[in-house]
């Protein structure tokens, strides 16, 4: 894990996550959350979330599109 997680979230506009919680813990698939999270409350970002796990999906998500079944 990263020192400091936020390094390459800052000056993004638009990010893009394939698999964010896949294969941690519970304990960093927490504060990897709250990381999202706190990304997703600041004004003028994107985040582009992709999963197989629909549960794991954060509140932040306010639109989402499903392929296949």
């Amino acid at each position: 894990m990263l020192d400091n997680p936020y390094i390459g979230l800052d000056a993004a506009s638009c990010t893009t996550l394939t698999e964010p919680l896949h294969g941690l813990d519970a304990s960093n698939r927490k504060r990897v959350s709250q990381i999202i999270s706190t990304f997703c409350d600041r004004k003028a970002k994107t985040l582009v979330y992709v999963t197989h796990c629909r549960n794991e999906l954060p509140p932040c998500i306010t639109h989402h599109f499903t392929l296949g079944n």
